[in-house]
């Protein structure tokens, strides 16, 4: 499971807390699923250090794992109120 920030490796940083490195071997963007697994697996090898970063507040909330729920969490703290533009054909 992961939070919003998470080091694998040698040291695990929680939430919102600073890495304590400077530099990392593997920098992962995104702790969705292809993130995560991608972090977990170069993380077994102990001789690499991995960070990775994910924007967001926690899934703690009840909504986000409920189907159809989406539409109760806009405008929260969760909706990046993100905007769409067409696209030409």
């Amino acid at each position: 499971f992961l939070s919003n920030s998470w080091l694998f490796g040698s040291l695990i940083a929680g939430p919102l807390q600073r890495p304590s490195r400077e530099a990392y071997d593997f920098v992962i963007i995104g702790a969705g699923a292809a993130g995560s697994l991608l972090a977990a697996r170069l993380a077994d090898d102990p001789s690499t250090t991995v960070l990775i970063i994910e924007a967001g507040a926690t899934d703690k909330h009840p909504l986000v794992d409920v189907p159809l729920s989406a539409i109760f969490l806009l405008e929260s703290e969760r909706d990046w109120r993100l905007q769409t533009e067409p696209q030409g054909k």
